[in-house]
């Protein structure tokens, strides 16, 4: 069997700092460890009714999903081939046998590697089960810290399901005739966001950085999403299949429209900050208003269990309002890009490892 090889690019220009701000996705007794009957019992029924459904996105790239019956489901994504399986997210703990029986569907081949887009238990929940089948587990060192520390919300239970591998620069997989593309981002929906690309195929699968499944949920930076998601629009092409963390494939359309949103709002909120308004005058003054039919348009509570978190923009105005009013809004700047990448005229990140430019991220509007 080939021995796929791994490629260091470089490493991160700078740590970027986590924003604590408003509240988190997870429910309590579900923070920081997959949940069991234990500490998620209250789901188990929902997690029992998923029926997950298997997408062909290229010869041999799958990506699992399954409908909104509770808890979300987590995009998962599979190449297969003869050098084994590589795995983008793991989904919760509870769905692993459903997650594999879905694999076994398409493809018998070993499952080798696991990469995880953050540390969110419906991404990192099945990692336990997964190592267990002899699964190699890579993460950014954020989120194995996170899952590791007995003192963070994020805190995983089960030591065998800590990455085993974590990397601070992009790493190249070549495996099952595809160079596989694990890219680092800068602090957006977390403080450890990783985006994975599929060049032959031409699918970038770039995590809750890109989610559409509702307004986004920044537990990092703003700026780092804006920044994160221009990192994906500079890799994208004009067919590029964008198998976003929640909610429907987009392209890189889908991509501009999202990113631009963000900025619209963050624009806002902060020109409001500057004239001297709290944050109850921001919420009254609705800066979501002209996005939020499209955005709340048939999405499902997040847990199904009555919470309307990702049924209202409010927590993405606040958590916007909390970061900018830290940081002097005349001074927001771009936050520093990993190794590789520089900014075009319009500012937009574009990647540049070899004197070759991608493509610019496109003028923002």
């Amino acid at each position: 069997m080939k021995i796929p090889t791994i490629r260091y690019y470089g490493a991160i220009l700078a740590a970027l700092t986590l924003l604590t701000v408003a509240a988190v996705a997870e429910r309590p007794g579900q923070r920081g460890t997959a949940p069991t009957a234990a500490t998620g019992g209250e789901n188990a029924d929902r997690f029992a009714k998923y029926n997950i459904k298997v997408t062909k996105m290229a010869d041999n790239l799958y990506t699992l999903d399954a409908g909104p019956t509770g808890v979300t489901f987590a995009r998962v994504g599979v190449l297969t081939g003869p050098d084994g399986i590589f795995m983008v997210d793991a989904s919760f703990e509870p769905l692993h046998d459903k997650v594999v029986a879905a694999i076994r569907q398409f493809s018998n081949a070993p499952i080798r590697f696991l990469v995880n887009t953050h540390v969110h238990p419906d991404h990192v929940g099945g990692d336990a089960a997964f190592a267990k089948m002899g699964v190699t587990i890579l993460s950014r060192p954020e989120v194995r810290d996170r899952m590791s520390s007995p003192t963070d919300m994020f805190h995983y239970r089960d030591a065998a399901g800590f990455p085993l591998i974590t990397f601070d620069g992009p790493l190249t997989f070549h495996m099952d005739g595809e160079d596989v593309e694990v890219i680092p981002m800068p602090s957006a929906h977390t403080d450890g966001d990783t985006l994975v690309r599929f060049p032959k195929a031409d699918v970038i699968m770039p995590g809750d950085i890109m989610r559409t499944s509702g307004f986004p949920h920044i537990q990092g930076s703003v700026n780092g999403m804006i920044d994160a998601i221009g990192i994906a629009i500079g890799l994208a092409g004009p067919n590029t299949k964008i198998a976003q963390g929640h909610g429907p494939m987009t392209d890189r359309a889908g991509l501009v429209a999202h990113r631009d949103m963000i900025i619209t709002v963050r624009d806002r909120i902060a020109k409001m900050i500057q004239e001297g308004k709290t944050i109850d005058e921001v919420l009254a003054a609705r800066p979501t208003a002209e996005y939020d039919e499209k955005m709340l348009k048939d999405q499902p509570l997040w847990y199904g269990d009555g919470e309307p978190e990702y049924k209202t923009p409010e927590r993405f105005a606040r958590q916007i309002y909390a970061e900018i009013s830290m940081t002097p809004a005349q001074t927001l700047k771009p936050l520093l890009l990993p190794t590789g990448w520089s900014r075009d005229a319009n500012g937009n990140p574009s990647r540049n490892p070899n004197g070759d430019s991608v493509g610019p991220g496109g003028p923002r509007k």
